[in-house]
């Protein structure tokens, strides 16, 4: 048997001893995914002929059930979560009366667990709970997050800080569990590196829609009548939901690699961080997170001021305003399909481009809305709303941040998924949601002033959001190119057959040793 191998050698063919053992319990799951890569490319090829339907029918087919299932759920509650956001700004506004300046700021704080996803990534990658990496955090999150809104609830706290602290704990459940269910995402989508990644990201973000539009219709009926602390109590059950669904995920597909296994909590800490960077250091990561750094520093937001300005100035009630969000998860629910179907084998930088230019185009058409141009010209404020700000912007979200997902996914390197993925995600969240909005609370007080009493000067922070909408157009040539993509993945999988390769030598030592030592017992039979 050959220990050492050069690079050109081809690791897909397996030694004599090795199909001697076929049967073996260890070759079962290299079996598995050489099975499984096959059935994706036919699959793939089905795929080309059938509707959205049959693309999701296929991809349960291709995919494991009960990953399937916690990924729906996760991002059906991350949809779903409008129902709690439409709440908080209910409760920061209505009945904590705070400024939008101090509403924003509130919400930016709720919002920093979800830019240090980092973290949960190195702790769920080394860190097993009962010798689990994924179910136990799965539960253990599903189950705090509970507890966080069932406290909530109970109506015992007035103090908006102590409030934010507990919103913010139930954020860093929602992200941690976020993180688990990206990394259980992407090591399925490993399985089909063609269409896994958008096969995966389609659906989740199809979820996503389908409880963005059930929140919001939901939302309608409790900010207008209920309490928002109620609110809180009818959302706790999500995390027991969370905690079942978490504790049925197929146990084998937790299973690391043999070498993995064999290792302590500091080597796998070590190998991972060295792994990491890694990653850090390649250009197209480094380009990436240069790319969204940009974004979030130099492009402020404004939209807690937005909820004030229609709820004060044009008068909807917060009824209207939860129903105006169904037309947005609409829109989004289309561009997904949209984009499964005609986009997703484009070029990821130009489509993220093309969202900048819709971008611009919904910015004008709101900045002329809040001038009150419609009403001068009998256009009513819902009309413009649905065919300007919430379909425009969902759609241009949709062409940015699937892209974005997808780019995620594809340049991010083996066995450390959870670490990787959570640093790009991470980045994106602390970028759109503490970065963003911190800078448009500062911009305001500064330069601008508009306040709860005085939201005349709202349209300057619509300008000002209007012209910086333009840097992501100057700086989109970094974002990688297909081309640059293809080669890395293409390094990805030299280096997994690789690692495949020194799996079996290992196999087939380990075999040779067994049947040395079986051999005299068999002489003496």
């Amino acid at each position: 048997m050959q220990a050492n191998v050069t690079e050109e050698e081809d690791y897909d063919e397996p030694s004599p001893k090795a199909n001697q053992l076929k049967h073996c319990p260890l070759r079962k799951r290299s079996s598995s995914l050489e099975f499984t890569k096959d059935t994706s490319k036919l699959l793939d090829v089905q795929n080309e002929k059938v509707g959205i339907f049959k693309r999701m029918q296929r991809t349960f087919q291709k995919y494991d059930k009960s990953i399937l299932m916690v990924l729906c759920l996760a991002y059906f509650v991350q949809g779903f979560k409008i129902f709690l956001l439409l709440s908080i700004k209910d409760l920061f506004k209505d009945y904590l009366k705070l400024d939008p300046t101090q509403s924003q700021t509130l919400n930016s704080i709720i919002n920093i667990p979800w830019s240090f996803k980092i973290f949960y990534g190195l702790i769920a990658d080394n860190v097993p709970i009962l010798g689990s990496r994924r179910r136990s955090y799965l539960v253990l999150n599903g189950l705090l997050y509970f507890i966080s809104l069932v406290i909530l609830s109970l109506n015992l706290i007035s103090d908006y800080f102590l409030i934010t602290l507990l919103l913010t704990i139930t954020s860093l459940n929602g992200a941690f569990t976020d993180v688990v269910v990206d990394a259980l995402m992407v090591a399925q989508s490993r399985s089909d590196k063609d269409n896994g990644s958008e096969d995966l990201q389609s659906l989740s973000w199809s979820m996503l829609s389908i409880g963005g539009i059930c929140g919001s219709i939901a939302s309608a009926y409790f900010t207008e009548y209920l309490h928002p602390y109620q609110t809180f109590g009818t959302l706790s059950v999500v995390g027991l939901i969370q905690a079942y669904f978490g504790w049925r995920i197929n146990k084998e597909l937790e299973k690391s690699t043999i070498q993995i296994e064999q290792t302590t909590f500091t080597e796998q800490l070590k190998s991972n961080l060295q792994q990491l960077k890694i990653a850090i250091k390649m250009p197209l990561i480094q380009r990436t997170v240069a790319y969204l750094l940009i974004c979030g520093f130099f492009i402020p937001s404004f939209s807690e001021f937005g909820y004030y300005f229609q709820l004060n100035i044009v008068q909807f009630s917060k009824q209207t305003y939860s129903f105006l969000q169904i037309f947005g998860f609409v829109s989004l629910l289309v561009a997904v399909f949209i984009y499964s179907r005609y986009f997703r084998d484009k070029e990821i930088s130009k489509l993220i481009l093309y969202a900048q230019y819709i971008h611009i185009f919904g910015g004008t058409v709101s900045l002329l809305y809040v001038l009150r141009v419609n009403v001068y010209y009998g256009i009513s404020d819902i009309t413009v709303i649905i065919f300007s700000s919430l379909v425009t912007d969902t759609i241009g979200l949709a062409f940015t941040l699937l892209p974005q997902l997808v780019l995620f996914a594809k340049i991010t390197p083996q066995n450390i998924e959870a670490t990787v993925f959570a640093i790009l995600t991470g980045m994106n969240n602390l970028c759109a949601g503490v970065l963003s909005p911190m800078v448009g609370v500062f911009v305001n007080k500064a330069f601008v002033g508009v306040s709860i009493d005085n939201l005349e000067k709202y349209w300057v922070l619509v300008t000002i959001s209007l012209c910086c909408t333009l840097i992501p157009i100057l700086i989109n040539g970094l974002l990688p190119r297909k081309k640059e993509i293809e080669e890395l993945q293409a390094l990805f999988e030299k280096d997994s057959r690789r690692q495949d390769h020194n799996a079996s030598v290992q196999i087939d030592d380990a075999a040779n040793i067994e049947l040395v030592n079986l051999k005299p017992y068999s002489n003496n039979q």
